[in-house]
């Protein structure tokens, strides 16, 4: 799994870096896709996603640094002012080919 990701952080597409998020957080790949930069805290390092989002109950996720550090290259490359992954919601089906 080091290989993978080592060659996974090697890459700059957007599709890389927004699975790299993926995995770190361990949050399915609709959540990640729909990740708005309302929903993080900066300060505490959280990713906070409301029920209405998650089926039901809210989810609290906490953001190691690496992933910190990623959301900040994402920013600043200005994929997108509301979702972090620079794409608008998608449907449940298209979530594999998003990324």
């Amino acid at each position: 799994m080091p290989d993978f990701m080592a060659q996974l952080r090697a890459l700059t597409a957007q599709s890389a870096k927004m699975l790299e998020v993926c995995i770190l957080t361990c949050a399915r790949t609709s959540e990640v896709i729909q990740m708005q930069w309302s929903q993080i805290d900066w300060q505490k390092s959280r990713w906070v996603i409301p029920g209405k989002e998650m089926k039901r109950l809210a989810a609290d996720i906490p953001l190691t640094d690496t992933v910190i550090a990623i959301l900040r290259d994402i920013k600043e490359a200005r994929w997108h002012d509301k979702y972090v992954s620079g794409l608008k919601a998608v449907s449940t089906s298209a979530d594999q080919t998003a990324m």
